[in-house]
């Protein structure tokens, strides 16, 4: 199983996103935490196959 682990500074970045967008809503700020999360997500279920791509 691969694991993805968010570096400090990544969280820190992410967190900086977050409070810079929230300035304009709250809202859209929530929501692209959300959509950086899940295209993470998306990365560690597909890992194999991005690999692959590469190797051959």
């Amino acid at each position: 199983m691969v694991q993805i682990n968010w570096t400090f500074q990544a969280k820190a970045d992410l967190k900086s996103i977050a409070e810079y967008i929230s300035k304009d809503s709250r809202r859209y700020a929530k929501h692209q935490v959300y959509k950086i999360k899940n295209k993470t997500k998306v990365l560690k279920k597909n890992i194999f196959n991005w690999v692959g791509k590469f190797l051959k």
